[in-house]
Formats: structure tokens, sequence, C-alpha cells
């Protein structure tokens, strides 16, 4: 199947693709380390531990995987058997570690708390290391222990123990996206695992049943050689993808401080740099091991051609016709000639020869030669037929040369060629994730501080039951708890500032004993009340009441029946009013009403009502009075018809009631009549 350059390219450049694999996991592992705290606040701190181990030790396998590309594809160099062996434990116990998280996390029995059920996670962990150990001894049985054969070995592995393992991985994701961690873990936690959901599944079917070609299961008819054959890309490219969607959907749903998550954006930028310096290395080295077999074959094609020149010469005098006839005179021409030949053949023979069926070739060229020429005394006896062999051999060792050379000039522009695409890749990749650091940045700091700066100002405003919502759980989580039970604080003490400069105006206006406003309120009052009569043209009456005899019923029963009775008539006052009058203690025993828009009439008959409730309700005590009841006088002036003057109302309404009380006491009295 011809592969597209897209294909090419990637196949070219798998050390970068091996460099960000790993990266991505290592990153992972980084992550999960940096979160331990609120891992442990939620029960998962030793489940996360096995995923933990498995990135590390996996980023490890891709790195080395990236070292067997650049061996292999730089310096045309294989790794040692060691290497290899090392290679395969560390991949077989990283997909080990994975099963367990995997197993631990399905297993684990849910608490209120988050923790885990004793008795689900000790299950969780026997059954998984039971298990595991029996997949990897059947993965090791079935490639065969005596053969030693690590392809074998490797299919096993992946096909029993890494589809399982990222599949259980993936399920366990999916359970963690459903529970409640709201508290612990950042904003839509539960998507970006069900993000990892995803990914582990995905890694399952490309990192587990695409395996190397051999012979263990269905490796022999699908396999990664098939796979690239069939899709033209190469299956390491997807198994990235997948490690890079892992690992940006685990750390976007842990729950790491700010100083790591800026860290997050200095490592990758480093890391980009990193593929950068890598790619031109490599290329570079390529480039420069290029340009070096270009001197060396072109010094060899110069040699050749010398070889070749000399040769046509020699051939040339040897298939003319002439010489045979007249051997004797052409015979030191032929002589100067074949040592020509024979120089050239020596000077091209010392140069070293990587290639061996090169080095085979120029050996036939001596051995043709001896056997199309012989020379002897006098004479010179040719072959025709070994002749023409060894000028075609000539020939095609000299097409030969400038073939390769013309192909290490087109492997130095390929290489460059492949350096720009490598650099605008990089570049690519970078601002893609340049976007994606800013869309984490603007989301999880620029938003929060800004949420602060508005919180700060709604409290500065006099807006202290704001409150901030944060859910980034780091830093600004944290200040975003602090701001709130600061406002909570403040509107707590500013509540109780405001009750007791409450019940302090309520002190300074009201009279302690009954509840009315005092004698200060009603001056403020009642001038209040006379200027808005004026301004609206209205009426305004003014009542002034005294209670009869009371000196007589204090000194009777004592000062706290007195008290008693005057609370009693501020109550009577209360309930028998409007809500628009104003009832006062005037001072001792006597009381005063303002009534705004109301006239004589309307105030004589509320004053009337209130009189005829006080004598009609039983007092304690009230027979001992002069009367046999507790009785109230009233005298009322009134806004305009009385006075228009503040202090002549007063007067006007006193004078009613010292009327009243010259006729009788417990009576009504109206100014004027």
């Amino acid at each position: 199947m011809m592969h597209s350059g897209l294909s090419l390219f990637f196949q070219k450049n798998l050390v970068l693709v091996f460099f960000f694999y790993g990266f991505s996991f290592v990153f992972l592992a980084a992550a999960i380390l940096f979160s331990f705290r609120a891992l442990r606040a939620i029960g998962l701190a030793n489940v996360f531990l096995y995923l933990l181990s498995f990135s590390l030790l996996h980023g490890v396998v891709e790195w080395i995987d990236m070292y067997q590309q650049y061996r292999l594809h730089v310096l045309h160099l294989g790794v040692g058997e060691s290497v290899q062996h090392f290679r395969f434990y560390l991949l077989a116990l990283s997909f080990v570690l994975l099963f367990l998280f995997g197993l631990s996390m399905n297993l684990r029995e849910p608490t209120r708390t988050g923790g885990a059920g004793v008795a689900g996670r000790g299950l969780g962990i026997g059954i998984g290391i039971g298990i595991a150990t029996l997949v990897l001894a059947l993965a090791v049985a079935q490639g065969g222990v005596a053969s030693a054969d690590l392809t074998e070995l490797e299919s096993g592995v992946r096909y029993l123990l890494a589809f399982p393992a990222a599949v259980l991985a993936g399920t366990a994701s999916y359970r963690l996206s459903r529970q409640e961690y709201k508290s612990i873990l950042p904003k839509h936690y539960g998507r970006y695992f069900r993000i990892s959901a995803v990914g582990f599944l995905l890694y399952g079917v490309f990192a587990g049943l695409v395996a190397p070609k051999s012979g263990t299961l269905v490796a022999p008819f699908f396999n990664q050689d098939t796979f690239f054959a069939q899709t033209g890309v190469p299956v390491q490219i997807l198994r990235a993808v997948c490690a890079l969607l892992i690992s940006y959907a685990f750390v976007s749903a842990l729950a790491l401080k700010i100083t790591f998550r800026l860290m997050n954006t200095f490592i990758v930028f480093f890391a980009m740099l990193g593929i950068l310096g890598l790619a031109g290395y490599i290329n570079l080295r390529l480039v420069t091991d290029s340009y070096r077999d270009i001197v060396k074959l072109e010094k060899e094609e110069k040699d050749f051609s010398y070889l070749y020149k000399s040769f046509n010469r020699m051939y040339g005098l040897l298939r003319s016709p002439i010489i045979n006839a007249q051997d004797g005179k052409y015979l030191p021409l032929l002589k100067e000639y074949t040592a020509d030949f024979e120089r050239e053949y020596d000077s091209l023979k010392a140069l070293a020869h990587e290639d061996r069926d090169e080095e085979e070739m120029i050996q036939r060229i001596a051995t043709l030669y001896r056997q199309a020429i012989r020379q002897k005394a006098g004479s010179v006896s040719i072959s025709a037929g070994e002749l023409e062999r060894l000028k075609a051999l000539v020939g095609e060792i000299n097409d030969i040369h400038s073939k390769e050379v013309a192909d290490h000039k087109e492997d130095v522009l390929r290489n460059a060629e492949n350096f720009s695409e490598v650099i605008f890749s990089v570049l690519l990749v970078s601002f893609m994730i340049l976007i994606f650091s800013w869309s984490g940045v603007y989301r999880r700091m620029v938003l929060p501080a800004e949420q602060l700066r508005k919180g700060a100002h709604q409290i500065a405003e006099g807006n202290l039951q704001h409150r901030i919502a944060i859910n980034t759980a780091d830093e600004f989580q944290e200040l975003a708890n602090d701001f709130n039970a600061m406002g909570e604080k403040l509107l707590e003490r500013t509540l109780k500032h405001q009750e007791a400069a409450r019940k302090l105006e309520e002190l300074s206006v009201k009279d302690e004993l009954t509840s009315l406003y005092n004698r200060r309120y009603f001056n403020s009052k009642w001038e209040e009340e006379l200027n808005r009569a004026r301004r609206n043209k209205s009426e305004l009456a003014l009542l002034l009441m005294d209670l009869d005899d009371f000196k007589k019923y204090n000194d009777t029963h004592g000062h706290q029946a007195g008290d008693g009775l005057l609370r009693s008539v501020g109550a009577f006052l209360h309930d028998h009013l409007r809500r628009t009058d104003f009832a006062c203690r005037y001072g001792g025993e006597e009381f005063a009403v303002i009534m705004p828009d109301a006239g004589k009439e309307r105030a004589a008959l509320v004053a009337e009502k209130l009189r005829s409730a006080i004598q009609d309700h039983v007092f304690p005590g009230e027979k001992t009075q002069p009367l046999g009841d507790v009785t109230i006088t009233i005298g009322i002036s009134s806004y305009p018809a009385d006075s228009t003057e503040l202090a002549d109302l007063i007067k006007k309404a006193d004078d009613a009631l010292y009327e009243a009380k010259n006729r009788g006491k417990n009576r009504v009295y109206v100014y004027g009549t």
C-alpha cells in the first residue's frame, strides 16, 4: 500500500512521537503526586498510587523506545539484549499496576466520607495481584520461556494484560465521574474523568489489541505492521494521542495548586523546546552523515571515473581490428594503458568500502581483468567474452556510485525538508497548546480573580450578603472560602451593630416604661407634622391627656402599681389609634397624641372612644379612686381651625384639658366649643 507524505513523516519522526508519548505519562505521574493531599481527603490516595506508578514506569518504557528509535534511525544500530529485557519487564509491570488501579477502583466500596471500604479495598488488591500474576504467567507461557522471544512475550502481555487493564481503568474513571467530590475537586471534574475513561478505552484498543507481529493469538494476522499497512498511521501515534488525552483529562480533574498549574505551562513550553532541539539534532546528524557519505562517494566516483576512462582507452585499443594484425606495433601502447588501468584499480581498491556487495564487485574486476587480458613476452591474449563482462561490470559500478551520490544528495534535501516540517508541526502544536493553556489560565485564574475583585467591590458598596462561588480546588477556592467567611462575619457584626443602633435610637425616642414615644420625639414630630400640614393644606389634631387622680392611685397602691397603670394606658393608646397617629408620653401621667389628616370631629370621636374604653376596663385597685374607676381627661386643639402656630396649638390643647378637668374630669373637651 502506498503511504501518504504524512504517514512517512510520522514514521521518520517516531523518536519525537515516543518523546511526547513518554512525557504525557510522566507528566500525569507528577500531577497525581502534587494532588496527593486532596486525594487523601477523599480516600483515593492509596488507589492512585497504582496509577502514579503505572504512569511513571510506562513513561520510562516509551523513552526507552525513543532511545531504540534514535539508535536505529540515526546511528543505524540496535540496543543490547539487556536493555530489551529491562524494557519488557518495565512494560509488563506497568500494565500490572494499571490493572490493580482499575480493579481496586471497580471493587471499591464508597462511604459517606468518600473513603473506601476496608473489605472492598483489601479484596480488590488481593484479587488484582493474583489475577495479574496469573495473566503474566500465561503470557510468558504463551511466548515460550525457552525461546526468550520478547516479541512473543510482549504480544501476550498486551493481549492478556494491557487490554483488560485499560478497560478496567476506563470503567474506574467513569465511576469516579459519578462520585460527589464538589468540595474537593475542581468544577467539571466529572466531565474530565469521563474524557479520561474514553482515553483509557481507546488506549486499550491501540496498546492492547494492536501488538507487535508474532505468533501469539491473532498477532500473525493483525499487528502493528498490518495496522500501518492498512491505515498509513503508525499505531504509536494513536497511543501517544490517547496518552495525551488521559494526561490532560486527569490534570484538569485533579486538585492542583496554582503554582503547579503555572509550572505546567513552563514544563510544556520547555518540552516543546526540547522536541525542537531533539529534532534539530537528529536532522543535523543525518544531514552531516549524508554529507560525509557524499564526500566519500564523490571521491570514489572520481576514482571510478578515472578507472572507467582508463578502461575505455584500453578497451578501445583491444577491440580495434588492427591490433590483431600488428600486435608488436601496438604492444608498448597497450602496456601503457594496462599499467594505467592497474594503477587506478589499486587506488580504488585501497579505499575503505562499507558496502560488502561493492567490495565483491571490485574483487570481480581483478578476476575478470586477469581472465580477459593475458600478456606474454611479445604478445597479448585477449578473451573477448571476459572483456565484455569486465566492461559491463565497470560500467555497473560507475552507475551505482552515481546513483548513490544522487540518493545521498536527495537524503540531505529530504532531511532538511523533514526538519522544516517538524518545526512547522511543533509550532502548530505549540500554538494549540498555547490556546489550551490560555484557556485554562483564563478559566482557573483570570475569571476567579475577576470574581474576587467584583466581590470585594460588592462588599465595599455595602452588599454584605454577596458570596463568591469558585470551584477550582486551589488557592483561589481557599481565598473565596475565606472571603465568604469574612463576608459572614462582616454581615453578622453589621447586623449586631444595626440592632444595637436601633435599640439606642428607640431608647432615645421612646419612653422606657410605656414604650410610647417620649417628649423629645413629640417635639420634633409635632413640628414636622405641622410643617407637612402647612405644605399639604391638610388638617392636624393634637390630643393632650391626663390620668385622673393618678397621684392618689400611686400613693394608695405604690409606685409599682402606678407604673403598671401607666403601661396599661400606653397599651390602650397603641391599640386604639391609627397607624398614622403618634402617641407619646408627655410627662408623668400626661400623654399626647398627634393625629395627621384629622379635624376636630374625627379627633373628638377617637378621644371619646379611648376615654370610654379606659373607663370600662377593669384595672387593679380602681375602686379606691374617687370616681370608682380609672379615668382619663382629654383636651383637643386643631390646625388650622384653632391656630397655625406650633406653641399656640399646644397651649390651646392644654387649655382644653384644664377646662375638662374643671368640668369634673373623665371627659373630652374640644377647644373652642
